[in-house]
């Protein structure tokens, strides 16, 4: 898992779909701040029935107080070997693309996939807001722009890229900036590589407003499958691929049971939650996989 870049939004709730503009949003659940508890507010989360995205009704005001530094992808300290196995299957993934020379992944986090990007021989930059892990990038003479998405420009780096990545991070921001900046500093035929969660997959269907990849109030936008293709295509990226089976693929299947049930057990203070998630959490990430509804949606696109 990566880090994000905070976009600025309006609290004020929409009455329209941010991502197709459609006047076909209800509301889907209300849950709360699961993972950090920073404080005990109720988050609403609605439906567009149109293009089925899922988004949070207000974004916070305060949104920034949402992103602690012991927010996972800010953590050192969570620099383990899972996480050092999710990034060398991304890199297996790239290095297939033999015409990559440089990469921008936005949303760097603590840095750790770019160092290993960077020891593997790939020229990488990064895009970063949160400062305190950018000295660690340079000291690895890895080039980090401290900027929010929407303000970055061609001209903070020296060239257009070969590929962008972005892990974990359109669920954070304007998919629809997003999008745009991304076209703006990519080059004729690079790749694009997207991983977020997959609102399509058995896990959410089943936890719901429990669902570990809900990550309220942090994630505002969960696109489908549907929409982010569309969005992506409209915007001159052609879909190429959907990564199916992967390490990274499974552990997000298996955090998706596991950590869910912990948050159902914690909810209504039941054991049988947390233990019968526990069990299904010993097949279902495998059934996720081989069917195709794993709790990340993973992709490479191509611009046109």
């Amino acid at each position: 898992m990566t880090s994000i870049t905070i976009t600025h939004m309006s609290q004020n709730r929409l009455s329209y779909c941010r991502l197709c503009s459609a006047y076909n949003l209800s509301k889907l659940f209300d849950t709360y701040d699961f993972s950090l508890k920073i404080n005990s507010n109720k988050f609403t989360y609605e439906k567009c029935s149109s293009c089925e995205s899922v988004q949070i009704r207000n974004v916070p005001c305060n949104l920034k107080k949402y992103y602690p530094e012991n927010y996972d992808p800010y953590n050192a300290k969570n620099e383990n070997i899972v996480n050092n196995k999710i990034f060398q299957s991304r890199l297996k993934i790239l290095k297939k693309y033999k015409n990559i020379k440089n990469i921008l992944e936005i949303g760097s986090g603590n840095g750790a996939f770019a160092i290993m990007a960077k020891k593997k021989g790939f020229d990488i930059n990064c895009v970063e807001i949160n400062d305190r892990f950018n000295k660690n990038l340079k000291k690895n003479n890895i080039k980090v722009v401290n900027k929010r998405i929407e303000d970055l420009n061609t001209s903070d780096f020296k060239s257009k890229f070969d590929c962008i990545v972005a892990f974990h991070l359109i669920e954070h921001v304007d998919i629809n900036s997003f999008i745009k900046i991304i076209n703006r500093l990519s080059k004729k035929k690079s790749i694009v590589f997207i991983i977020t969660p997959n609102i399509e997959s058995l896990s959410f269907k089943i936890f719901k407003r429990f669902w570990f990849h809900i990550d309220a109030p942090r994630h505002i936008n969960l696109p489908s499958k549907k929409i982010f293709n569309k969005l992506m295509n409209t915007s001159g990226f052609s879909k190429q691929r959907e990564i199916q089976i992967s390490y990274d693929n499974f552990m997000s299947n298996k955090y998706g049971w596991d950590v869910s049930g912990y948050y159902m057990y914690k909810y209504f203070n039941n054991k049988f939650y947390s233990r019968i998630s526990k069990i299904a959490g010993i097949i279902m990430p495998f059934i996720e996989l081989f069917i195709n509804i794993s709790a990340q949606i993973s992709v490479i696109y191509q611009k046109k």
